[in-house]
């Protein structure tokens, strides 16, 4: 494959075969997720987490989808001049979530809980550095910047399939787009709070 489908593939795929690849990743990766105890609970969130019911690991990336998805159909429709197809913004924002795929395993490494336990009752005074091992500090740091490549990946995936979508001017496109990527850290995550299970 060419660099340049894998910083937008979206020259090559859209529509119906991108929305249902793109399902299959948000299936698999909530499969993956509620083994590994890993939520996807915004828009480009991903972080490990309490053990919930596995309807929980499906909605959360579903319901974050769905949100952008809307967003940018309805700022599409507002104010592009070119034909919008639903179609077509919700396939390529589904597509975009398949390079989260391998962030759904970092709940596996054990750091991630042993860290927050040693941690747990503490005063910030109370830290300090040799209370950690080197070797969960490494791979603290690597999980980080593993999980960073991938939501950078990610969010290129979105913005290039809502700027291919919606045909959107740059002054419309890039506020719009930075707009729904930071109030879809919080708005989803507010709506899976209604969700009781």
């Amino acid at each position: 494959m060419k660099l340049k489908y894998l910083i937008n593939p979206f020259e090559k795929i859209a529509g119906i075969k991108a929305l249902l690849f793109g399902l299959f990743a948000i299936i698999l990766a909530s499969i993956i997720g509620f083994k590994t105890n890993t939520h996807f609970d915004g828009v480009l969130s991903v972080h490990s987490g309490r053990e919930t019911p596995y309807i929980i690991y499906f909605l959360e990336p579903l319901i974050s989808w769905l949100y952008a998805s809307t967003i940018f159909s309805i700022v599409g429709f507002i104010f592009s001049k070119s034909k919008i197809r639903l179609i077509d913004i919700f396939g390529t924002q589904a597509f975009a979530f398949i390079p989260l795929l391998p962030a759904s395993f970092i709940g596996a490494f054990s750091v991630l809980t042993d860290i927050p336990e040693k941690l747990s009752g503490l005063e910030h005074y109370e830290i300090t550095q040799n209370m950690f091992t080197f070797s969960e500090l490494f791979t603290l740091i690597f999980i980080a910047f593993f999980v960073m490549f991938f939501v950078v990946w990610s969010a290129i995936w979105m913005f290039h399939g809502f700027k291919l979508s919606t045909n959107l001017h740059n002054k419309y496109l890039i506020p719009f787009y930075i707009l729904t990527i930071v109030s879809g850290f919080l708005v989803p995550n507010y709506l899976l709070s209604f969700i009781n299970f």
